[in-house]
């Protein structure tokens, strides 16, 4: 699995998350909001996922599989 998060600021994040299934992907605000959440399903679907509509500011994007946390990104949004 990686992410990548294109651009300084950030207003793309590419997904790949490899042979992981049923991968839940959640934006936060700085104050602990969910913004936007994104459920992929399928093994090796890359999916981009376009952030720039946000309003700027600092985001946190965590990765959970099944209920469980893997990984959680911060990020700057202008």
């Amino acid at each position: 699995m990686y992410i990548i998060c294109l651009g300084i600021p950030v207003i793309q994040i590419i997904i790949n998350q490899g042979d992981q299934t049923d991968m839940l992907y959640t934006l936060y605000d700085v104050q602990g909001r969910m913004i936007r959440q994104l459920a992929i399903a399928d093994a090796h679907q890359g999916t981009i996922w376009d952030i720039s509509a946000l309003p700027g500011g600092l985001y946190i994007l965590s990765v959970s599989h099944k209920g469980k946390l893997i990984k959680s990104v911060r990020m700057v949004v202008e």
